[in-house]
């Protein structure tokens, strides 16, 4: 049981879509492509409305903004991303729910506290001539541009692989909207 606050970038999907359902397996089990504002966050038998709540009140102070996918870059040799310009805005979101929820570091601290890397990942794992060769493809297609308007709460069970949205949070409103 694990759930994520993140940002879906559905204007990326037709680049992205087939790169990231071959090498990323996220994208199989249900995440759009998205930019990770917090992973892994409050186990899904541990939400309730105090936590909705709070991030409700977190994401309502913030207002939308635009970015742009400008370029592909790369972690290590082994997973290539999509980078977002600017990047502070999402740095900053992921700061805010850190100051009300310290508990949740970034991929369980694995990277450091001050290594908040926005990105998108186009995909990992084992076939890195293919990915560079896919990466390669996309990047001919950028910039991609998007508005973020709301934080997605998602989640998934233990009976269950695939992610499902919980909860989304409007950028500059006061209340959450159940999905």
């Amino acid at each position: 049981m694990e759930t994520s606050l993140l940002v879906a970038v559905p204007s990326a999907q037709p680049l992205v879509r087939w790169t990231r359902l071959r090498f990323d397996a996220a994208a199989r089990r249900g995440l759009p492509p998205h930019v990770t504002i917090l992973y892994p966050f409050v186990s899904p038998p541990d939400l309730n409305e105090s936590v909705i709540a709070k991030l409700s009140d977190i994401f309502a102070k913030n207002p939308p903004f635009t970015f742009a996918l400008t370029d592909v870059a790369w972690f290590g040799d082994g997973t290539a991303y999509l980078a977002p310009e600017p990047s502070r805005p999402f740095e900053e979101l992921t700061q805010r729910v850190l100051e009300h929820f310290p508990e949740y570091q970034p991929y369980r601290g694995a990277f450091g506290t001050g290594s908040i890397v926005p990105h998108l990942t186009l995909g990992n794992g084992t076939k890195p001539a293919a990915l560079r060769r896919a990466a390669r493809r996309a990047e001919k297609r950028l910039p991609i541009d998007a508005t973020v308007r709301e934080v997605l709460l998602m989640g998934r069970g233990p009976r269950s692989a695939t992610w499902r949205v919980h909860q989304a949070f409007p950028l500059g409103a006061r209340l959450g909207t159940s999905v």
